[in-house]
């Protein structure tokens, strides 16, 4: 719980929740990840030629959940210090210094319909064309149900 209403004042804001018990991002995407995998078993991680790509796939097999997000800095980035722009890698890792940062990501997945939920739990459709769905990862995770069986979900290298 936040210690006071201060903005700007470090100690006031370390919190999930409000001084005034209001809900804060960080409870809100605890709230959410812990209802989408409440009960879901790991199956396995989907390794993306970016390093920077995180996506994961929860059972049951027959009704998957898939958890995907990128992170802003990739791994080789913090260690030389700057990304391939030039920014600070140490200072945008600390503070996501691009919000309209994005990665695609295409997925092979059976189904033609399938629902996509933000952090917020926000739901929306999409559609997948010719068995292909495009999304557009940022660092903010989605979680992706109504894939069809696990089996057949793999991410699609042209």
């Amino acid at each position: 719980m936040c210690d006071g209403p201060k903005p700007d004042a470090m100690e006031d804001n370390f919190g999930m929740v409000g001084y005034d018990y209001s809900a804060r991002p960080a409870y809100v995407a605890t709230a959410t990840t812990s209802r989408m995998i409440d009960g879901r078993v790991f199956i396995k991680r989907l390794q993306h030629p970016d390093s920077s790509i995180r996506i994961f796939l929860f059972g049951p097999a027959n009704d998957p959940l898939l958890v995907a997000w990128c992170t802003e800095i990739k791994p080789e980035q913090m260690i030389t210090g700057t990304t391939e722009d030039g920014s600070n890698a140490l200072k945008l890792a600390r503070f996501p210094g691009r919000p309209d940062y994005s990665l695609p990501v295409t997925l092979s997945v059976p189904s033609p319909r399938i629902t996509i939920h933000d952090w917020q739990d926000r739901e929306k459709t999409a559609t997948s064309e010719q068995q292909l769905l495009q999304i557009d990862l940022t660092p903010w995770p989605v979680f992706i149900r109504n894939l069809g069986p696990a089996n057949s979900i793999a991410i699609h290298e042209e």
